[in-house]
């Protein structure tokens, strides 16, 4: 982000003011072209109001703010990589039970900085993956609310998408927990995610659900999309 520029284009702003022309962003129709908006403001100004909009009821609203965090991250990196450390554990915190909170769109925002930064994804991939780790028991990070482990399924398949170098760390727990996950929307993530590794042995994982008709939403090339499990078995990233 640029944060040398003249006062008007943020600096001087409120953050009550930086709020509302953020979530204005997020909402408009053409929000992916406006996006570089965001950077005439400073860094501590924009993701307050970000963190926010993962919360938000509108999915649309949300998805836009975990899209931006992949702007925003990865810019404050290139300067100074600490901050950025930080705010990716202010994620790890909101996950933790012990923070007192849920840590909404936390796991989808970590995979979307880590596709943008190799060096985010480099450091700090080995903690979403094991998000997805069950112990049965024994001490883990599993998500055991299952709609954070939806976005911690969403957040690898981002990661693997354009990380595909971490697929053999994900591959054994994705193809494990396709097998033991119910829900379907876990279920299509889990395939959309080994679609994107391009391993040619996780494949006959999906065959049982080649004609699986359960429709689904999910979030994909920046857009929400209806698809059924069965269509995204034969996906081809």
């Amino acid at each position: 982000m640029n944060n040398t520029s003249c006062p008007e284009d943020g600096r001087a702003l409120s953050g009550r003011t930086v709020k509302k022309m953020v979530f204005a962003v997020l909402g408009a129709e053409d929000w992916e072209a406006r996006l570089p908006e965001l950077d005439s403001y400073p860094e501590e100004k924009v993701l307050g109001p970000l963190f926010s909009a993962l919360c938000n009821s509108d999915p649309l609203i949300k998805w836009h703010a975990v899209t931006a965090f992949g702007r925003v991250v990865p810019s404050l990196a290139q300067r100074t990589m600490e901050r950025a450390r930080v705010l990716m554990r202010r994620f790890i915190w909101n996950l933790n039970d012990e923070s007192g909170g849920i840590g909404w769109g936390a796991p989808e925002a970590m995979g979307e900085i880590m596709a943008n930064d190799p060096q985010i994804a480099k450091e700090f991939h080995p903690i979403l993956i094991h998000y997805i780790f069950d112990r049965k028991g024994k001490p883990d990070n599993f998500l055991e609310h299952m709609p954070l482990r939806r976005g911690a399924y969403w957040g690898i398949g981002r990661l693997l998408q354009n990380c595909p170098e971490y697929a053999p760390k994900a591959l054994p727990l994705l193809i494990k927990q396709l097998g033991q996950e119910k829900d379907p929307e876990i279920i299509g993530l889990v395939i959309l995610a080994l679609r994107y590794t391009k391993d040619l042995n996780a494949q006959s994982a999906l065959t049982p659900f080649k004609n699986d008709t359960r429709v689904i939403q999910i979030y994909r090339d920046k857009k929400l999309q209806d698809i059924t499990i069965g269509e995204l078995t034969r996906y081809i990233p």
